[in-house]
Protein backbone atom coordinates (compact mmCIF):
# COMPACT_ATOMS: atom_id res chain seq x y z
CA UNK A 1 0.00 0.00 0.00
CA UNK A 2 1.17 3.54 -1.03
CA UNK A 3 -0.34 6.81 -0.71
CA UNK A 4 -0.05 9.88 -2.40
CA UNK A 5 -1.79 13.78 -2.14
CA UNK A 6 -2.33 16.84 -4.29
CA UNK A 7 -3.89 19.98 -3.54
CA UNK A 8 -7.82 20.22 -4.51
CA UNK A 9 -8.39 23.84 -5.61
CA UNK A 10 -10.74 26.17 -3.68
CA UNK A 11 -13.38 28.34 -4.77
CA UNK A 12 -11.96 31.49 -5.18
CA UNK A 13 -14.90 32.99 -4.73
CA UNK A 14 -15.42 31.61 -1.13
CA UNK A 15 -13.04 33.32 1.46
CA UNK A 16 -14.43 30.75 3.84
CA UNK A 17 -13.68 27.29 2.63
CA UNK A 18 -11.01 25.26 4.29
CA UNK A 19 -8.02 23.70 1.94
CA UNK A 20 -8.48 20.24 0.90
CA UNK A 21 -6.43 17.66 -0.26
CA UNK A 22 -7.09 14.64 -2.43
CA UNK A 23 -5.64 11.45 -1.00
CA UNK A 24 -4.77 8.41 -3.40
CA UNK A 25 -4.15 4.95 -2.21
CA UNK A 26 -2.57 2.78 -4.00
CA UNK A 27 -3.28 -1.04 -3.47
CA UNK A 28 -1.52 -2.75 -6.30
CA UNK A 29 -3.07 -4.36 -9.55
CA UNK A 30 -5.69 -6.59 -10.21
CA UNK A 31 -6.27 -9.86 -12.23
CA UNK A 32 -6.30 -7.96 -15.53
CA UNK A 33 -2.93 -5.75 -14.45
CA UNK A 34 -5.13 -2.82 -13.92
CA UNK A 35 -4.35 -0.09 -10.82
CA UNK A 36 -6.14 -0.52 -7.86
CA UNK A 37 -7.30 3.27 -6.09
CA UNK A 38 -8.80 4.13 -3.79
CA UNK A 39 -8.96 8.19 -3.45
CA UNK A 40 -11.02 10.41 -1.05
CA UNK A 41 -10.96 14.18 -0.80
CA UNK A 42 -10.49 15.58 2.91
CA UNK A 43 -10.89 19.26 4.21
CA UNK A 44 -8.44 20.10 6.51
CA UNK A 45 -7.64 23.77 9.45
CA UNK A 46 -4.20 24.04 8.31
CA UNK A 47 -2.09 22.39 5.37
CA UNK A 48 1.12 21.46 7.85
CA UNK A 49 2.92 18.29 7.20
CA UNK A 50 1.10 17.03 10.38
CA UNK A 51 -2.36 17.54 9.63
CA UNK A 52 -1.37 16.07 5.83
CA UNK A 53 0.18 12.81 8.00
CA UNK A 54 -2.73 12.17 9.90
CA UNK A 55 -5.27 12.50 7.50
CA UNK A 56 -3.34 9.97 5.05
CA UNK A 57 -2.83 7.44 8.12
CA UNK A 58 -6.56 8.17 8.74
CA UNK A 59 -7.56 7.05 5.28
CA UNK A 60 -5.34 4.30 4.99
CA UNK A 61 -6.51 2.67 8.18
CA UNK A 62 -10.03 3.16 6.38
CA UNK A 63 -8.94 1.46 3.21
CA UNK A 64 -7.24 -1.37 4.91
CA UNK A 65 -10.53 -2.16 7.27
CA UNK A 66 -12.30 -2.34 4.60
CA UNK A 67 -11.15 -4.49 1.91
CA UNK A 68 -9.95 -8.32 1.54
CA UNK A 69 -6.86 -9.19 3.91
CA UNK A 70 -4.16 -12.24 2.92
CA UNK A 71 -4.34 -13.11 7.01
CA UNK A 72 -0.58 -14.73 6.53
CA UNK A 73 1.03 -11.53 5.18
CA UNK A 74 -0.68 -9.04 7.73
CA UNK A 75 0.93 -6.10 7.76
CA UNK A 76 1.15 -3.41 10.77
CA UNK A 77 -1.04 -1.48 8.79
CA UNK A 78 -3.77 -3.67 8.35
CA UNK A 79 -3.29 -5.24 12.10
CA UNK A 80 -3.53 -1.87 13.38
CA UNK A 81 -7.21 -0.92 11.06
CA UNK A 82 -8.47 -4.97 12.57
CA UNK A 83 -7.93 -3.68 15.74
CA UNK A 84 -9.54 -0.36 15.75
CA UNK A 85 -12.37 -1.86 13.77
CA UNK A 86 -13.19 -4.82 16.01
CA UNK A 87 -11.76 -4.32 19.10
CA UNK A 88 -11.36 -0.38 20.01
CA UNK A 89 -14.72 0.82 18.48
CA UNK A 90 -16.37 -1.33 21.40
CA UNK A 91 -14.43 0.58 23.76
CA UNK A 92 -15.59 4.02 25.67
CA UNK A 93 -14.94 7.54 23.42
CA UNK A 94 -12.35 8.25 25.76
CA UNK A 95 -10.37 5.15 25.17
CA UNK A 96 -10.41 5.32 21.30
CA UNK A 97 -9.63 8.34 21.58
CA UNK A 98 -6.58 7.36 23.13
CA UNK A 99 -6.04 4.11 21.86
CA UNK A 100 -6.12 6.05 18.34
CA UNK A 101 -3.62 8.79 19.35
CA UNK A 102 -0.68 6.55 21.28
CA UNK A 103 -0.45 3.81 18.22
CA UNK A 104 0.21 6.44 15.76
CA UNK A 105 3.66 6.73 16.41
CA UNK A 106 4.08 2.28 16.00
CA UNK A 107 1.83 2.86 12.99
CA UNK A 108 4.42 4.99 11.35
CA UNK A 109 7.27 3.26 12.87
CA UNK A 110 6.27 -0.30 10.93
CA UNK A 111 4.03 0.85 8.51
CA UNK A 112 4.17 -2.07 5.39
CA UNK A 113 6.18 -4.09 7.68
CA UNK A 114 4.72 -7.97 7.96
CA UNK A 115 3.77 -8.73 11.21
CA UNK A 116 5.29 -12.10 10.82
CA UNK A 117 8.76 -10.56 10.04
CA UNK A 118 8.78 -8.15 13.43
CA UNK A 119 11.34 -9.03 15.65
CA UNK A 120 12.85 -8.18 19.19
CA UNK A 121 15.05 -5.88 17.80
CA UNK A 122 12.75 -3.99 15.64
CA UNK A 123 10.57 -3.62 19.47
CA UNK A 124 13.81 -2.38 21.11
CA UNK A 125 14.28 0.10 17.92
CA UNK A 126 11.07 1.32 18.29
CA UNK A 127 11.52 1.71 21.71
CA UNK A 128 14.85 3.84 21.16
CA UNK A 129 12.98 5.42 18.50
CA UNK A 130 10.69 7.01 21.23
CA UNK A 131 13.19 7.97 23.36
CA UNK A 132 15.38 9.77 20.58
CA UNK A 133 12.41 11.81 19.32
CA UNK A 134 11.81 12.54 23.13
CA UNK A 135 7.99 11.25 22.35
CA UNK A 136 5.24 11.79 25.09
CA UNK A 137 4.54 9.12 27.32
CA UNK A 138 7.00 6.86 25.61
CA UNK A 139 6.21 4.23 28.24
CA UNK A 140 2.30 4.52 27.33
CA UNK A 141 2.83 3.94 23.40
CA UNK A 142 4.76 1.07 23.77
CA UNK A 143 1.99 -0.07 25.77
CA UNK A 144 -0.24 0.21 23.38
CA UNK A 145 1.64 -1.36 20.75
CA UNK A 146 2.08 -4.70 23.15
CA UNK A 147 -1.82 -4.80 23.78
CA UNK A 148 -2.60 -4.23 20.03
CA UNK A 149 0.26 -7.03 18.85
CA UNK A 150 -1.07 -9.61 21.99
CA UNK A 151 -4.90 -9.40 20.14
CA UNK A 152 -3.63 -10.17 17.15
CA UNK A 153 -2.22 -13.44 18.95
CA UNK A 154 -5.89 -13.50 20.73
CA UNK A 155 -6.75 -13.82 17.38
CA UNK A 156 -4.89 -16.43 15.47
CA UNK A 157 -2.97 -13.73 13.41
CA UNK A 158 0.12 -13.71 15.04
CA UNK A 159 2.29 -16.23 16.87
CA UNK A 160 4.06 -14.89 19.29
CA UNK A 161 4.28 -11.14 20.46
CA UNK A 162 7.28 -10.19 20.19
CA UNK A 163 6.61 -6.88 22.12
CA UNK A 164 5.75 -8.58 25.37
CA UNK A 165 9.23 -10.49 25.72
CA UNK A 166 11.08 -7.55 25.43
CA UNK A 167 12.39 -6.41 28.55
CA UNK A 168 10.18 -3.15 29.85
CA UNK A 169 12.50 0.01 29.78
CA UNK A 170 12.91 0.94 33.67
CA UNK A 171 10.09 3.64 34.91
CA UNK A 172 11.09 6.60 36.26
CA UNK A 173 8.32 6.56 38.97
CA UNK A 174 7.05 10.75 38.51
CA UNK A 175 6.33 12.45 42.07
CA UNK A 176 3.05 12.95 42.77
CA UNK A 177 1.88 16.80 42.81
CA UNK A 178 -0.41 18.11 45.33
CA UNK A 179 -1.46 20.99 47.49
CA UNK A 180 -0.97 20.39 51.07
CA UNK A 181 -3.59 21.62 53.78
CA UNK A 182 -2.04 24.91 54.07
CA UNK A 183 -1.67 25.41 50.01
CA UNK A 184 -5.05 24.39 50.13
CA UNK A 185 -6.14 26.72 52.32
CA UNK A 186 -4.35 29.41 50.25
CA UNK A 187 -6.02 28.69 46.70
CA UNK A 188 -9.47 28.69 48.46
CA UNK A 189 -8.98 32.22 50.37
CA UNK A 190 -7.94 33.54 46.55
CA UNK A 191 -10.63 31.94 44.86
CA UNK A 192 -12.58 34.75 45.65
CA UNK A 193 -10.60 36.56 42.68
CA UNK A 194 -11.71 34.16 40.35
CA UNK A 195 -14.67 34.49 37.99
CA UNK A 196 -17.74 32.72 39.31
CA UNK A 197 -17.38 29.35 36.99
CA UNK A 198 -14.26 28.91 37.27
CA UNK A 199 -14.52 29.57 41.06
CA UNK A 200 -16.91 26.46 41.49
CA UNK A 201 -15.49 24.03 39.24
CA UNK A 202 -11.91 24.23 40.95
CA UNK A 203 -13.99 24.25 44.62
CA UNK A 204 -15.90 21.13 43.17
CA UNK A 205 -12.37 19.57 42.42
CA UNK A 206 -10.87 20.12 45.40
CA UNK A 207 -13.60 19.47 47.59
CA UNK A 208 -15.09 16.09 46.07
CA UNK A 209 -11.80 14.97 44.18
CA UNK A 210 -13.60 14.60 40.69
CA UNK A 211 -12.49 14.47 37.46
CA UNK A 212 -12.33 17.45 35.21
CA UNK A 213 -14.87 15.53 33.02
CA UNK A 214 -17.61 14.48 35.63
CA UNK A 215 -17.36 18.08 37.30
CA UNK A 216 -18.46 19.35 33.34
CA UNK A 217 -20.84 16.91 32.76
CA UNK A 218 -22.89 17.41 36.38
CA UNK A 219 -26.43 18.51 35.75
CA UNK A 220 -28.74 20.50 37.54
CA UNK A 221 -30.81 17.21 38.82
CA UNK A 222 -27.60 15.66 40.20
CA UNK A 223 -26.82 17.90 43.09
CA UNK A 224 -29.12 17.10 46.02
CA UNK A 225 -29.95 20.21 48.35
CA UNK A 226 -31.52 18.76 51.22
CA UNK A 227 -28.65 16.32 51.87
CA UNK A 228 -25.93 18.34 50.12
CA UNK A 229 -24.68 15.77 48.31
CA UNK A 230 -23.70 15.07 44.03
CA UNK A 231 -24.42 12.12 42.35
CA UNK A 232 -21.86 11.17 39.72
CA UNK A 233 -23.44 9.43 37.29
CA UNK A 234 -21.36 10.59 33.66
CA UNK A 235 -18.69 12.54 32.31
CA UNK A 236 -18.79 15.43 29.70
CA UNK A 237 -17.26 13.88 26.83
CA UNK A 238 -15.46 16.22 23.53
CA UNK A 239 -15.56 14.44 20.29
CA UNK A 240 -12.25 17.09 18.94
CA UNK A 241 -12.72 15.39 15.41
CA UNK A 242 -16.19 16.77 14.71
CA UNK A 243 -16.20 19.17 18.13
CA UNK A 244 -19.28 17.54 19.53
CA UNK A 245 -19.79 16.87 22.99
CA UNK A 246 -21.93 13.58 24.82
CA UNK A 247 -22.77 12.68 28.14
CA UNK A 248 -20.65 9.13 28.60
CA UNK A 249 -20.85 6.80 32.21
CA UNK A 250 -17.82 7.25 34.70
CA UNK A 251 -14.52 5.80 34.39
CA UNK A 252 -15.24 2.45 36.55
CA UNK A 253 -18.89 2.82 35.10
CA UNK A 254 -20.41 3.28 38.80
CA UNK A 255 -22.49 5.75 40.13
CA UNK A 256 -21.87 7.28 43.03
CA UNK A 257 -22.97 9.81 45.52
CA UNK A 258 -20.48 12.62 47.18
CA UNK A 259 -21.51 14.24 50.59
CA UNK A 260 -20.49 18.03 50.32
CA UNK A 261 -19.61 20.96 52.98
CA UNK A 262 -23.13 22.81 53.32
CA UNK A 263 -21.24 26.33 52.43
CA UNK A 264 -20.25 24.51 49.18
CA UNK A 265 -23.69 23.69 48.48
CA UNK A 266 -25.08 27.06 49.38
CA UNK A 267 -23.01 28.67 46.83
CA UNK A 268 -23.47 26.41 44.16
CA UNK A 269 -27.27 26.88 44.73
CA UNK A 270 -26.82 30.61 44.26
CA UNK A 271 -24.72 29.88 40.83
CA UNK A 272 -27.37 27.54 39.43
CA UNK A 273 -30.26 29.80 39.98
CA UNK A 274 -27.78 32.85 37.97
CA UNK A 275 -27.67 30.28 35.27
CA UNK A 276 -31.62 29.20 35.34
CA UNK A 277 -31.57 32.96 35.06
CA UNK A 278 -28.99 33.02 31.75
CA UNK A 279 -31.61 30.62 30.27
CA UNK A 280 -34.45 32.62 30.43
CA UNK A 281 -32.64 35.61 28.80
CA UNK A 282 -31.56 33.78 25.98
CA UNK A 283 -34.76 32.27 25.32
CA UNK A 284 -34.92 31.26 21.61
CA UNK A 285 -30.76 31.24 21.74
CA UNK A 286 -30.23 29.17 23.89
CA UNK A 287 -27.58 27.12 22.49
CA UNK A 288 -27.82 24.34 25.36
CA UNK A 289 -27.91 20.68 24.11
CA UNK A 290 -30.40 18.87 24.17
CA UNK A 291 -30.48 16.02 27.28
CA UNK A 292 -27.82 18.03 29.19
CA UNK A 293 -28.81 20.84 31.67
CA UNK A 294 -25.28 21.09 32.56
CA UNK A 295 -24.32 23.49 35.52
CA UNK A 296 -21.01 24.57 34.00
CA UNK A 297 -21.40 25.79 30.08
CA UNK A 298 -21.11 29.30 28.69
CA UNK A 299 -23.28 31.91 29.00
CA UNK A 300 -25.66 30.52 26.29
CA UNK A 301 -25.72 26.56 27.37
CA UNK A 302 -23.14 25.59 25.45
CA UNK A 303 -20.34 23.49 26.64
CA UNK A 304 -16.85 24.61 27.22
CA UNK A 305 -13.57 22.05 25.69
CA UNK A 306 -11.82 20.73 28.34
CA UNK A 307 -8.55 23.23 27.59
CA UNK A 308 -10.78 26.03 28.51
CA UNK A 309 -10.71 25.03 32.71
CA UNK A 310 -7.38 23.68 32.21
CA UNK A 311 -6.18 27.05 30.75
CA UNK A 312 -8.16 29.41 33.32
CA UNK A 313 -6.35 26.86 35.80
CA UNK A 314 -2.79 27.18 35.09
CA UNK A 315 -3.29 31.63 34.55
CA UNK A 316 -4.98 31.96 37.88
CA UNK A 317 -2.20 29.87 39.50
CA UNK A 318 0.44 31.50 38.08
CA UNK A 319 -0.72 35.22 38.34
CA UNK A 320 -1.42 34.39 42.35
CA UNK A 321 2.36 32.64 42.80
CA UNK A 322 0.78 29.34 43.56
CA UNK A 323 2.70 26.36 43.16
CA UNK A 324 2.72 25.08 39.89
CA UNK A 325 0.39 21.71 39.54
CA UNK A 326 -2.17 20.19 36.84
CA UNK A 327 -6.27 20.65 37.61
CA UNK A 328 -6.32 16.89 37.56
CA UNK A 329 -3.81 17.02 40.92
CA UNK A 330 -6.46 18.72 42.73
CA UNK A 331 -7.85 15.43 42.93
CA UNK A 332 -4.70 14.23 44.45
CA UNK A 333 -4.16 16.99 46.67
CA UNK A 334 -8.20 16.03 48.13
CA UNK A 335 -7.38 12.58 48.31
CA UNK A 336 -4.29 14.11 50.69
CA UNK A 337 -5.92 16.21 52.46
CA UNK A 338 -8.81 13.49 53.74
CA UNK A 339 -5.54 10.96 54.56
CA UNK A 340 -4.13 13.41 56.59
CA UNK A 341 -7.31 14.29 58.75
CA UNK A 342 -7.40 10.22 58.95
CA UNK A 343 -10.52 9.56 56.71
CA UNK A 344 -10.52 6.00 56.42
CA UNK A 345 -9.22 4.84 52.96
CA UNK A 346 -12.57 2.91 51.80
CA UNK A 347 -14.65 6.11 52.13
CA UNK A 348 -11.56 7.69 50.19
CA UNK A 349 -11.94 5.07 47.59
CA UNK A 350 -15.85 5.77 47.11
CA UNK A 351 -15.45 9.41 46.89
CA UNK A 352 -12.58 9.18 43.90
CA UNK A 353 -14.46 6.62 42.34
CA UNK A 354 -11.83 3.40 42.33
CA UNK A 355 -12.70 0.46 40.96
CA UNK A 356 -10.52 -1.12 44.12
CA UNK A 357 -9.69 0.11 47.19
CA UNK A 358 -5.84 -1.83 46.89
CA UNK A 359 -5.43 1.05 43.24
CA UNK A 360 -6.40 3.75 46.00
CA UNK A 361 -4.05 2.26 48.48
CA UNK A 362 -1.31 1.82 44.97
CA UNK A 363 -1.64 5.08 44.14
CA UNK A 364 -1.27 7.09 47.42
CA UNK A 365 0.63 4.45 49.32
CA UNK A 366 3.77 7.09 50.06
CA UNK A 367 0.91 8.99 51.75
CA UNK A 368 -0.49 6.29 53.96
CA UNK A 369 3.25 5.33 55.21
CA UNK A 370 3.64 9.25 55.98
CA UNK A 371 0.32 8.66 57.91
CA UNK A 372 1.68 5.70 59.64
CA UNK A 373 4.48 6.98 60.75
CA UNK A 374 2.58 9.63 62.38
CA UNK A 375 0.59 7.20 64.18
CA UNK A 376 3.37 5.20 65.33
CA UNK A 377 5.00 8.35 67.02
CA UNK A 378 1.93 9.30 68.81
CA UNK A 379 1.68 5.81 70.48
CA UNK A 380 5.45 6.35 71.71
CA UNK A 381 3.54 9.38 73.47
CA UNK A 382 1.36 6.73 75.57
CA UNK A 383 4.79 4.81 77.10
Amino acid sequence: MSSYIVLDKKNPDDKTELPRIKITVELGYDERGKRIRRKKTVALKTLSPRAIKKAITEFEIEVAASGPRDTNNLTYREAVALWLENHVSHLTHHSQKAYEQNIRPALEFFGEMKLKDIKKIHIVEFMNHLTAIDEKSPEYKMRVNRVMLQKMVDWDLLNENVAGAVKKQKKKKKEMQFYNEQEVKQLLQLLDDALPKHRLVIKTAILSGMRLGEITGMTIDSVNFIENTITVKQTLIHNAKDDSFILGPPKNKKTRVIPMPEEYIVELRKYINEVKKSRMAFGSEWRGIEGMDLIFCRADGYPHIPQAYLKYFIEFTTRHGLKRIRFHDLRHSHASLLLSRGVNIKVIQERLGHSSITLTMDTYSHLTKENEQEAVAKLSGIF
